[in-house]
């Protein structure tokens, strides 16, 4: 008896047909494996092509202002400081968006004369 896989005739497996029903699970196993493997691969490269995109982006000073919503005199402030690290390229300067992701999950906790609002 040959065991198709498409119709489900692994509920009649025999003694006799054990072997075959068995290379037909091996099989199997092994494309779903195949196929694992190369959505995972997939995956992996849409994810990383994602991070860099987010977080590797370099962003300018009026940029970085914008994105985290404060003046432009707070952020030279911040810089001068070393609050903010920024990279040099030539003579402009830059913020990598991630630091500036890390740096806005920090809480900012406001002066005694302001609490009460």
């Amino acid at each position: 008896m040959e065991i198709n896989k498409d119709n489900n005739d692994f509920e009649n497996i025999t003694f006799d047909t054990l072997p075959a029903a068995v290379e037909v699970i091996l099989k199997t196993v092994k494309r779903l494996e195949a196929e694992i493997i190369s959505i995972k691969e997939r995956l992996s490269v849409v994810s990383n092509e994602n991070n860099n995109e987010n977080h590797d982006e370099l962003l300018t000073f009026d940029e970085a202002v914008k994105f985290l919503k404060i003046t432009s005199s707070t952020l030279h402030r911040w810089k001068r400081e070393g609050i903010i690290p920024y990279r040099k390229i030539g003579t402009k300067k830059y913020y990598k968006k991630s630091d500036l992701e890390e740096y806005n999950k920090v809480e900012i906790i406001k002066p005694r004369g302001l609490r009460r609002f």
